[in-house]
């Protein structure tokens, strides 16, 4: 079994693989919890690193949203789900969900999803049609 990490060294790990990627906090708490001697100081490295700045579950979701929108192609339920699933919750998930569509997010969304009805929408253009006059020869 591998030795617990200290309070300082938990501390050094999370900063290390906040570098590597971006976490939500659930899962990292889920990795810090697997490292730490005691669980207060898990607790107690989110809050500091939320302090400071380094997790931020809104502008993570917004980031992963973001990215699985527009280079992935999936639609917003899906985001929405995978979010869940990575412990996105609380103030973050619910932001991405309310009703106020402001924000760098929700624009990327309805963008997306307006792209996405236009695409599978029928054309209601009709095909021009060209008068089609015989040419006859004038003698």
């Amino acid at each position: 079994m591998k030795p617990r990490l200290s309070a300082e060294a938990l501390w050094d790990f999370a900063v290390k693989v906040l570098a590597a990627r971006a976490y939500s906090t659930g899962e990292l708490r889920r990795k810090l919890i697997q490292k730490a001697e005691r669980a207060a100081d898990v607790d107690e490295a989110i809050s500091r690193l939320r302090d400071y700045g380094y997790l931020n579950d809104r502008r993570f979701a917004e980031s992963y949203a973001g990215f699985r929108l527009e280079n992935q192609g999936l639609g917003k339920s899906r985001v929405l789900r995978d979010l869940r699933q990575r412990n996105v919750g609380g103030d973050a998930l619910l932001h991405q969900l309310g009703a106020p569509r402001s924000g760098w997010l929700a624009t990327r969304i309805t963008s997306h999803s307006l792209m996405a009805s236009r695409s599978d929408a029928p054309s209601t253009r009709q095909p021009s049609t060209v008068a089609h006059t015989p040419h006859t020869a004038e003698s």
